[in-house]
C-alpha cells in the first residue's frame, strides 16, 4: 500500500474481492455440462484412470487432508458453518462427502444426473457473509455456494489427495496417466456445471493451479476454519480416541507445512515417527488386500452392473460401514437421488 493513499489493507483487499470473477453455475449452466455425458453406461468406464484411481476404499484415510484443505477457503468454512449441523456432526458430513464421490464416479448416468441436480438445488440456497476471511477474500464479502470458484476447490482438494495416496501408497502413475486422470476430472466437474474450458488442461497445469491457491491471497485458515478442523478431528466415542490421535498425526503430515502450522497441529519427533511408520504400513498392506476389502462397493457394483462379476458380498460391504461407524459414529447415510 502506498503511503498517504488513504487505503487500509482491509480496503486494499475489499477492493479486490470486488474485482474478482464471481461467476455462478446456474440450473441451465449445470444443464448445459451434463448434456452430451450420458453416452455410455457408466460416465467412467472401469478402466478410465479415474475410476482406477477412484476406486480406491482407503482414500477414507486421506479424506481428513482434503476436508481440512477445503476448509481452509473463506468461502467453504463460513457455508458450512451456517448451513450444515456441522459443529453436531462435522464426521457425518465429511462421510456423505465420500460417499458421493464414490457413488458419481460408478454410478449410472441417470442416477448420477439426479444426485448432481438434488446437490445444485442444494447448494443454491447456500449464501451468506464471511465473519473471517482471507486478504482476498475478507470479512463482509458475500459468498455463494454456487461459484465456480469454490465448487472448483473442492473437487480439486480431492483429486490432488487421490493421487497423492496413490503415489505414496501405490505405485505413482506416470505423466501420461495423470493427464488421461486429470481428463476425466474435467469431465467430473461438468457433474457440478463448471465448464471443462475453466479447468486446468494438463497435470502441469493443474500442478501450477494447486500451487497458486496454496500460495496465493484467496485461501486462508480463518477461525471459523480452526473451529470446523476442531471438530472433524474430535473422536464421536471414547472408543474412537485412538484412531483419531492416530488421525490427527498421520494428517498433519500429510497437509502442507504452512496450513498445518495454520490449524495449530503438532508435527514433532512422536508425529512425524507415527507418520512415517503408518505410511510403511500402509504401503505393505494395502496392495494385498482383497478385492472384496480394497475397493470400495461402489465400483463392486459397477463390475456387477456391468456383468463382469456378482453383487457386492457380504465382506464387501461391511469393511467401510465397520470403518465410517468408527471414525464417524453414526452408520452411513447414503443420499438418494430424488425420485422422478
Amino acid at each position: 500500500m502506498v503511503a498517504g493513499a488513504g487505503r487500509t489493507a482491509q480496503t486494499e483487499g475489499m477492493l479486490r474481492a470486488a474485482q474478482r470473477a464471481t461467476a455462478v453455475v446456474d440450473a441451465a449452466a449445470l444443464e448445459d455440462g451434463l448434456r452430451g455425458l450420458d453416452d455410455a453406461p457408466t460416465l467412467f468406464p472401469l478402466d478410465s484412470a479415474l475410476a482406477r484411481v477412484g476406486r480406491e476404499a482407503g482414500l477414507l484415510l486421506y479424506g481428513p487432508r482434503a476436508a481440512l484443505l477445503q476448509i481452509a477457503h473463506p468461502f467453504i468454512a463460513q457455508a458450512v458453518a451456517d448451513h450444515s449441523r456441522v459443529l453436531a456432526d462435522m464426521q457425518s458430513r465429511f462421510r456423505r462427502t465420500m460417499s458421493l464421490m464414490y457413488r458419481l464416479t460408478f454410478a449410472p448416468p441417470a442416477e448420477a444426473f439426479a444426485i448432481a441436480r438434488a446437490l445444485h438445488a442444494r447448494h443454491d440456497a447456500v449464501e451468506g457473509t464471511l465473519t473471517a476471511g482471507s486478504l482476498r477474500l475478507p470479512a463482509g464479502t458475500h459468498y455463494r455456494a454456487n461459484e465456480v470458484e469454490p465448487l472448483y476447490w473442492v473437487a480439486a482438494t480431492l483429486w490432488d489427495t487421490s493421487l497423492l495416496f496413490h503415489e505414496q501408497v501405490l505405485v505413482p502413475l506416470t505423466p501420461a496417466e495423470k493427464d488421461a486422470y486429470l481428463a476425466d476430472t474435467r469431465r467430473f466437474g461438468r457433474l457440478f456445471g463448471i465448464p471443462e474450458a475453466t479447468q486446468p488442461p494438463s497435470w502441469a497445469a493443474f500442478q501450477d493451479y494447486m500451487d497458486r491457491m496454496l500460495r496465493g491471497e484467496v485461501l486462508g485458515v480463518t477461525s471459523v476454519s480452526r473451529q470446523l478442523a476442531q471438530a472433524i478431528l474430535t473422536p464421536p466415542r471414547r472408543a474412537a480416541a485412538p484412531f483419531f490421535r492416530w488421525a490427527r498425526a498421520f494428517g498433519a503430515g500429510l497437509l502442507p507445512p504452512t496450513l498445518r502450522d495454520a490449524f495449530g497441529l503438532p508435527f514433532g519427533v512422536a508425529e512425524r515417527a507415527l507418520h512415517g511408520a503408518s505410511l510403511r504400513a500402509l504401503r505393505a498392506i494395502v496392495p494385498r488386500l482383497p478385492a472384496s476389502v480394497r475397493f470400495a462397493p461402489a465400483w463392486h457394483a459397477a463390475r456387477a452392473r456391468a456383468g463382469l462379476a456378482p453383487p457386492p458380498g457380504p465382506a464387501t460391504r461391511l469393511a467401510p460401514r465397520v470403518a465410517l461407524w468408527l471414525t464417524a459414529g453414526r452408520a452411513p447415510v447414503s443420499p438418494r437421488p430424488p425420485a422422478g
